[in-house]
């Protein structure tokens, strides 16, 4: 499933298809990080010490923080949504730990709701397991609500994911393996007006799309497969390099006015260039500016 929404994510990302189909990238846009965020909070792992948790936190805002003032200082030379209109470390910092950059508004968004999660749990441990979940959703809103650090609608996605963990069922018996669930999920993302997250209609879509993700893992196992789904922190980290670098060759495709040629150039690009910069860290210990022994797993 990782795997899958991983390679949507640089699809989206890629500037010159998304002009040509517009409707297939709003489509994708429309329940594809709702789906990652189910999964993130589902697989998330609280029974941790204080201390192996902070590690986890800082893993992943290391990472971050590299990422976004990289993308931020580069945004004020190119045009980039949301990008700095002046360059200076206070609009930096306002990148890193308020509004966020580009993509990263997600692991932004993971590491709130984790934090908030670990906490609620911790402190109290001796409650029932529906008033921890209630305090839970209860703060998670109120930080959509009332900071502009993350948004109410993407919270509730990560906090779908909670639940199913915390009721000790596995993504296996939420989203059964089907075929036919491709149906009704094409029928919903065939309305835009239905694309709003805040609608019960993208979570119908991501439950009917995991579901046919389920039934298609049968079929389509390998390794390379897994391999990509288990290293998608770094793919994420490092695919805007590739998808920005994509307008210099774009030329060379010009013969294929349907621009999909392109594309998938680009994603293959994308994901091998991700991984191999994430090999490259590895091999020169270079992962440890991350604060990762190994970015890759």
């Amino acid at each position: 499933m990782r795997a899958v929404l991983i390679t949507m994510m640089i699809l989206v990302h890629i500037v010159y298809f998304g002009e040509m189909y517009p409707g297939i990238k709003y489509g994708i846009l429309s329940f594809m990080m709702p789906a990652f965020l189910v999964i993130t909070g589902y697989l998330v792992n609280i029974n941790k010490t204080l201390s192996k948790f902070v590690k986890y936190i800082l893993q992943i805002f290391v990472p971050y923080a590299i990422m976004v003032t990289g993308f931020s200082i580069l945004s004020y030379f190119l045009p980039v949504n949301d990008g700095l209109t002046e360059l200076s470390v206070m609009a930096v910092l306002n990148k890193i730990f308020i509004t966020s950059i580009g993509p990263y508004w997600f692991l932004q968004t993971i590491m709130v709701c984790g934090i908030i999660y670990y906490a609620v749990f911790k402190l109290m441990k001796r409650c029932s397991m529906m008033s921890r979940l209630s305090v839970t959703a209860l703060l998670m809103m109120c930080a959509g609500m009332f900071t502009p650090v993350v948004t109410f609608k993407s919270v509730i996605f990560y906090f779908i994911g909670v639940m199913i963990r915390c009721y000790g069922s596995s993504i296996s018996e939420i989203f059964r393996p089907s075929a036919f669930s491709i149906l009704p999920f094409a029928l919903i993302v065939a309305f835009p007006n239905l694309y709003d997250w805040g609608l019960i209609s993208v979570m119908a879509k991501v439950y009917f799309f995991l579901s046919f993700l389920a039934y298609a893992e049968r079929y389509a196992s390998h390794r390379w497969i897994t391999y990509i789904g288990m290293n998608t922190l770094p793919i994420y980290l490092f695919h805007p390099i590739f998808t920005m670098a994509a307008k210099y060759y774009r030329p060379i495709f010009s013969f294929d006015d349907s621009r999909i040629t392109y594309a998938v150039f680009t994603v293959i690009i994308a994901l091998a260039g991700s991984l191999a910069i994430a090999w490259t860290l590895d091999k020169t210990h270079l992962s440890r500016l991350f604060y990762k022994e190994k970015m890759l797993r």
